[in-house]
């Protein structure tokens, strides 16, 4: 697949750099600070926020960009859709495995409409760092959390991520890595499909997001049952609600996978969790 690539600068850049230069947002919003992520051998370390991602290598290199310049990917994807917003946010990076890191772009602040990109970056390279694939979500993300970057982790799933978005949403989306993508640059797609759904698929040995021509991955709502309109039910396992919130009001501040469990943490701005059993998709 043709990837997008950006040359790697050795200048020396201070974390004061990455801080977010924008008079809509208090002094002391979150976003204004740097954070950090490493692979899995702290080789790499990548620092971001909203408006800038630096990547530190073991040679003294350093690869930056800014969602400025993501309409140089923008133009090359054959299928890029016109509804698209016209500016982004860093909402969050993470690491697939000790090489590769997902960044979630999203709209800024009341930006419409509501899309958000996946890309998956290679750093492999020391010297050229390549954006690699897109995927596309509908609504704005808010965080991502790799689970596997394989397909012996979660059955069904060749590669698997959990996303945040809006209203104390979670999904789990199928990173089918597995894919082998055509020599041109796409933008894939997602659609959401239902627990019973995936329940069923991987019942029968099924993978959930067969390759197709419209190269769609399939993004597992969990909260869907507890989120209605207006609302958000804080449910316990046996599905008694025990709290009732405005949806709008209700953001998800923690992802994180147990591996020896499998199953996955999900906190939430008013105090309460959910622990998911990843194999069963119930909570626990």
């Amino acid at each position: 697949m043709q990837s997008v690539e950006s040359t790697i600068s050795s200048l020396c850049l201070d974390c004061y750099d990455l801080a977010v230069n924008d008079a809509s947002l208090p002094s002391d919003h979150f976003s204004s600070y740097p954070r950090f992520v490493f692979s899995q051998t702290g080789s790499i370390i990548c620092s971001f926020s909203a408006n800038q991602l630096i990547c530190h290598f073991p040679n003294g290199k350093i690869f930056s960009w800014t969602p400025s310049e993501a309409s140089s990917f923008i133009t090359l994807l054959k299928n890029w859709p016109t509804d698209a917003p016209r500016s982004w946010t860093i909402a969050d990076v993470t690491f697939l495995n000790n090489s590769q890191i997902l960044l979630l772009l999203a709209p800024p602040e009341n930006g419409k409409p509501l899309r958000s990109i996946i890309c998956l970056i290679d750093l492999s390279d020391e010297f050229t760092v390549s954006f690699q694939r897109f995927i596309s979500l509908r609504g704005k993300a808010e965080m991502v959390h790799v689970v596997s970057a394989d397909h012996n982790t979660l059955p069904g799933f060749h590669g698997a991520a959990v996303i945040a978005l809006e209203r104390g949403q979670t999904a789990l989306l199928d990173l089918c890595l597995d894919w082998n993508i055509p020599y041109r640059t796409y933008l894939e797609t997602s659609a959401c499909i239902s627990i019973e759904q995936c329940v069923e698929s991987v019942a029968e040995g099924e993978l959930i997001s067969p390759l197709s021509p419209k190269m769609e991955h399939s993004l597992v709502n969990l909260n869907a049952s507890r989120i209605s309109l207006n609302n958000f039910y804080y449910q316990t396992p046996r599905d008694e609600t025990v709290g009732k919130f405005p949806s709008v009001s209700v953001n998800v501040t923690l992802l994180q996978y147990i591996p020896q469990i499998r199953a996955l943490v999900v906190g939430f701005n008013f105090g309460g969790w959910q622990l998911w059993s990843l194999t069963k998709l119930k909570v626990l």
